[in-house]
């Protein structure tokens, strides 16, 4: 894959992931007009980047159904991975550099990465589709707090540690000491693979029989659970390496003397 495509993949997962407020604040015009100019700077057919943004679209809350037929290819993985964690206006700031076509080295590897995409020698099975970290996992997690009680019978208290970074979403305790670390994912689809990531996984390697995945499928029309107990030990995952994209924002010390 060309560079040119390959920063369109960035910018069709901007489109995808923040949909109605990526339009408006790019500020292109409506969503054709958007493609066109996109298109038009990178040398791009504007239905390739189109195209580009429907294969992101089973993995994020817009009203799209997308390309949920099948997973996503090598180089669309790459993309999902390194920018997925990164919020809208740091994102958007990404996108306004390469459509400006500034030279920024420290994108620049990241694009050479996601260029040296080899489409067909991944190998990928054809029936997984990963989960997305956005509102589908929001959903699952509502749907967990809705409906953990009738999943544990034998837990009293229910503690929330989704915003404290621990490796697990749930910690569930009763009278009896009895313990146990819930890690929930969320399925747009009936089928489909979820990602771990390290901490995660360490977690459930650590935690053994406490530790349980708790993957909620369908999420949006008919959620249905599963739960997989002690995963570290009947599971096999497959390690990704990633390359993450990390936005930070330098302040000068003659900018901080000067304030």
């Amino acid at each position: 894959m060309d560079k040119q495509n390959s920063k369109a993949l960035v910018i069709a997962f901007y489109l995808s992931k923040f949909d109605e407020i990526a339009y408006e604040k790019l500020n292109l015009g409506n969503n054709t007009q958007t493609h066109e100019k996109i298109g038009e700077i990178l040398s791009v057919n504007p239905n390739s980047i189109k195209n580009m943004r429907d294969e992101f679209d089973p993995y994020h809350p817009n009203e799209r159904v997308g390309w949920y037929q099948r997973p996503l290819r090598p180089s669309r993985q790459k993309v999902f991975n390194s920018f997925t964690d990164l919020s809208e206006l740091a994102l958007r700031e990404i996108v306004i550099d390469i459509l400006n076509q500034e030279s920024d080295d420290n994108l620049e590897p990241v694009i050479e990465y996601i260029a040296d995409s080899s489409e067909t020698d991944e190998d990928l099975d054809e029936d997984v589709i990963y989960s997305s970290r956005g509102i589908t996992g929001d959903k699952a997690e509502r749907f967990f707090i809705e409906n953990w009680q009738m999943y544990y019978p034998s837990f009293s208290n229910l503690i929330n540690r989704t915003k404290d970074g621990c490796g697990y979403d749930f910690e569930l305790g009763s009278d009896d000491n009895l313990e146990k670390f819930v890690e929930v994912k969320g399925l747009k689809s009936a089928t489909g693979g979820v990602l771990l990531t390290s901490k995660e996984w360490d977690v459930a390697i650590d935690e053994e029989e406490k530790f349980d995945l708790f993957i909620v499928f369908d999420v949006n029309d008919n959620p249905t659970a599963k739960i997989i107990s002690n995963p570290a030990k009947r599971l096999f995952p497959r390690k990704q390496v990633q390359t993450v994209v990390q936005v930070n924002w330098t302040l000068t010390s003659k900018q901080i003397t000067d304030a």
